[in-house]
């Protein structure tokens, strides 16, 4: 069975022309074309849209069209297919405007006009359309390793229009993400980012899109069940030739436990290691916080003092280990009494202070008269002593806290286990 050198697809209603147009074609190409010849442009619509052909001989005085719509109509059949004009008129305005409606040539027909015009018209549109298709095949290929190397990445990499909606994710942004990737395109990725981000996020979008094209953050995704993943997204902007905007291109590298490290060490760093109590650092940090916000709020705030009686006869008697657990126990203990809203921290030794955030003194007397009741049964002698202040406005951390160790010192002078107002 001989393969034709080509497929042409020809849309004429003039019999005598459409058979000379296929002696000319079989007489001029190597190993023939194979010819299919329409009368109407809805019949060449329907053959061309139930199979592709090298090219398009389109007669623009056809029944059922009018002038240039039927370029239009043959392009939306089959995009990218070679479309050649063929007219009565050698009118260099109408050729001119079907170049513009995306025909690839024009080619005047007649008694007098030489078939060579025509020949070279299809020649050009079998070479465009094996070029375009050898383009394609290329592309095709390229695209296929891309992805491919892409899903072996061991990062997320997105690519997104110039508005942002995802258009490819690999396998590794579903799995961050937690959704299969087909929800992830279109604006489904940004869905995704945790409510609180956003706003991070598109801060840095825009500033990209009017400075440098790129940008770099760490944000929260979320998955359908709650799962919380930290992801380093960078991003570049892509390009056309021109040097518009075309898209974005980013990476997204999982550092949830890059974070959790950091916040684990940040908590140790913040942390009492023998009680898990707050130490003087996370102290001081929620003291700077709490009397701001006393002032805005124009609410009460206390602070107690305490310190352990007679713990040191006890650590001698029994040893470290036993005063250790004791500290446990004891913190324990005081932990179940506070509110959630409180603060109790270990400043060193057998001292301690709590802080008593939205309390006035008579609450925070019962509050530490509650703390002084939680003594272990086998403290075995081992009392607390209270200094409780109220803030007041103006006052700073120091002032407060001074005051507090001054009351702590009168009720140690009282004898011991009381609580005394500074």
């Amino acid at each position: 069975m001989v393969v034709p050198f080509a497929s042409v697809l020809l849309v004429e209603d003039s019999l005598p022309y459409a058979r000379l147009v296929e002696l000319l074609l079989e007489a001029a190409m190597p190993g023939g074309v194979e010819l299919d010849h329409h009368e109407t442009l809805l019949d060449g619509l329907a053959a061309l849209r139930e199979r592709s052909v090298d090219c398009v001989l389109l007669d623009l005085g056809l029944p059922d069209a009018r002038g240039l719509e039927a370029v239009a109509a043959m392009q939306n059949a089959r995009p990218g297919v070679p479309i050649v004009v063929l007219s009565g008129r050698d009118d260099d305005e109408l050729a001119l405007a079907a170049i513009r409606a995306g025909a690839q040539d024009y080619v005047v027909k007649g008694r007098d006009q030489s078939p060579d015009g025509l020949l070279r018209a299809v020649r050009f549109a079998i070479e465009r359309r094996r070029a375009q298709e050898r383009s394609e095949d290329l592309l095709r290929a390229n695209e296929d390793r891309w992805r491919t190397l892409t899903h072996l990445a061991p990062v997320g990499i997105v690519e997104t229009g110039p508005d942002g909606r995802c258009v490819f994710a690999n396998d590794w942004v579903s799995e961050l993400m937690g959704r299969p990737r087909n929800e992830l395109l279109g604006l489904g990725w940004l869905a995704a980012m945790h409510p609180e981000d956003r706003a991070a996020f598109d801060a840095s979008w825009r500033g990209a899109a009017e400075g440098g094209g790129e940008f770099a953050l760490e944000v929260r995704f979320v998955a359908p069940a709650g799962r919380e993943r930290w992801a380093h997204v960078t991003a570049v902007m892509l390009r056309d030739p021109w040097g518009g905007p075309a898209g974005w291109l980013g990476t997204l590298v999982d550092v949830t436990p890059a974070r959790e490290a950091r916040d684990e060490l940040r908590d140790l760093a913040r942390t009492d290691p023998l009680t898990g109590l707050a130490n003087r650092r996370l102290w001081d940090e929620r003291l700077a916080f709490e009397l701001p916000r006393a002032a805005r709020s124009e609410q009460p705030l206390c602070v107690a003092a305490l310190d352990l009686d007679r713990f040191k006869p006890y650590n001698d008697r029994f040893g470290h280990g036993a005063g250790d657990a004791l500290l446990r126990e004891l913190t324990a203990g005081w932990r179940a009494v506070l509110r959630a809203s409180d603060l109790l921290s270990r400043l060193g030794g057998d001292e301690f202070a709590v802080l008593l955030p939205d309390c006035d003194v008579p609450g925070a007397q019962a509050i530490v008269a509650r703390l002084q009741a939680a003594m272990p049964g086998r403290a075995e002698g081992v009392g607390c002593s209270v200094g409780l202040v109220r803030w007041e406005p103006g006052e700073d951390a120091g002032e407060l806290l001074a005051r507090a160790d001054v009351a702590l010192y009168a009720a140690k002078a009282a004898g011991r286990g009381g609580i005394a107002l500074g």
